[in-house]
């Protein structure tokens, strides 16, 4: 069982190639869906429509920023900036 958010980074040479933040695990074994929720990000939700993860197709083009605004918006606990600094613009 998930406890806490947790970001996984893909690297290719050296550099953050793709980021995904779990927020948490589904409620179910039911389907999920993907939906953009800005350019180079994605969120996928459960069947119950909760934010599930986001998916950071551009590392770095994303500031604290964007990403408060992209918690508020799936209404997601904040993430501590440290814990997100291999994918935020810096």
């Amino acid at each position: 069982m998930l406890k806490h958010p947790f970001l996984e980074v893909t690297y290719r040479k050296g550099k953050p190639f793709a980021g995904y933040l779990y927020l948490r695990e589904p409620a179910s074994e039911g389907r999920c869906h993907t939906e953009e929720i800005r350019p180079g990000v994605l969120a996928d939700f459960g069947d119950d429509g909760e934010a599930l993860g986001i998916e950071f197709l551009s590392p770095g083009s994303v500031t604290i920023d964007d990403l408060r605004a992209i918690e508020r918006r799936l209404r997601t606990v904040p993430v501590p900036a440290e814990d997100l600094a291999p994918i935020l613009a810096q």
